[in-house]
């Protein structure tokens, strides 16, 4: 089991220096051995830039597609959020991050389908360069701490400054305070989270990966402001790596229906 384990873990780091793209060109040598010493986890596509998608059943069904990252630190609850956004599941003992995940739904904005992949990296400190070559090419960020770890907290802003370095000026952040049911073991309050969303220009929500409070909404709502923004024009789908129009259309196809409809 031992050698198949790593037998498959150097798949995954060739498929890392032999990707089509530039995406790995600045990891360290460090995180591929912290990928090959962690324990394993499986996973469905640790590592992979573009990997396979798992909401095949709506694939080609969606006027827009937006692609999302999820940062933060280790323990904030990232990957037990995406878990109960994509499958409605929770998982109170959940491994490690190792590299990057990836999951997918499609929602619903203004009666149109929009298909989001979502890109869940590590909070290690050891798989920081892994993350930076994800932020490329991400129309939203979801920004991520504990409200019963007040460390957490703190290191927003450098995930923040890190993201907006590596990440198009355009990208839309929601800031999200898990595990707000752990009322009794707060550290940090609502209105510093607030404070903070709003001096930084942030979306920002309470959520609880375990009871689904606010879950879903912070997802939605995050693709709701990228959709706004694209209408209002300040966004232009046709230049933003992480916005992908469908085969329903994107914003031209919504004007050419609206004055086909108008002619009647």
């Amino acid at each position: 089991m031992a050698r198949i384990n790593l037998h498959n873990r150097l798949i995954n780091l060739q498929s890392l220096y032999n990707h089509p793209n530039d995406t790995f060109k600045n990891v360290k040598s460090e995180d591929i051995v912290g990928f090959l010493t962690l324990p394993i986890r499986r996973r469905r596509d640790s590592f992979l830039s573009e990997p396979r998608d798992s909401d095949s059943s709506t694939s080609m069904s969606y006027a827009y597609r937006f692609k999302y990252i999820i940062i933060g630190d280790t323990g904030v609850g990232k990957s037990c959020l995406l878990l109960k956004f994509t499958d409605k599941r929770f998982q109170a003992v959940h491994d490690l991050t190792i590299g990057v995940e990836f999951g997918a739904k499609t929602i619903t904005i203004d009666n149109k389908p929009i298909k989001l992949q979502i890109w869940d990296t590590a909070g290690q400190e050891s798989f920081r360069s892994v993350t930076r070559s994800y932020y490329r090419g991400r129309a939203g960020t979801l920004l991520v701490y504990d409200i019963t770890r007040r460390e957490t907290f703190n290191h927003l802003a450098s995930w923040l400054e890190e993201a907006r370095q590596h990440a198009s000026e355009n990208m839309t952040t929601m800031l999200i305070g898990n595990k707000c049911d752990l009322e009794d073991k707060r550290t940090v309050s609502t209105e510093e989270g607030e404070q903070f969303a709003r001096e930084h220009g942030l979306i920002f929500m309470e959520a609880s990966a375990k009871t689904a409070h606010n879950v879903e909404e912070a997802f939605v709502e995050t693709a709701a402001t990228i959709y706004k923004r694209i209408q209002d024009g300040v966004v232009d789908e046709a230049n933003e790596p992480g916005i992908t129009p469908g085969p329903f259309g994107g914003k031209d196809a919504s004007s050419s229906q609206q004055r086909r409809g108008c002619c009647g």
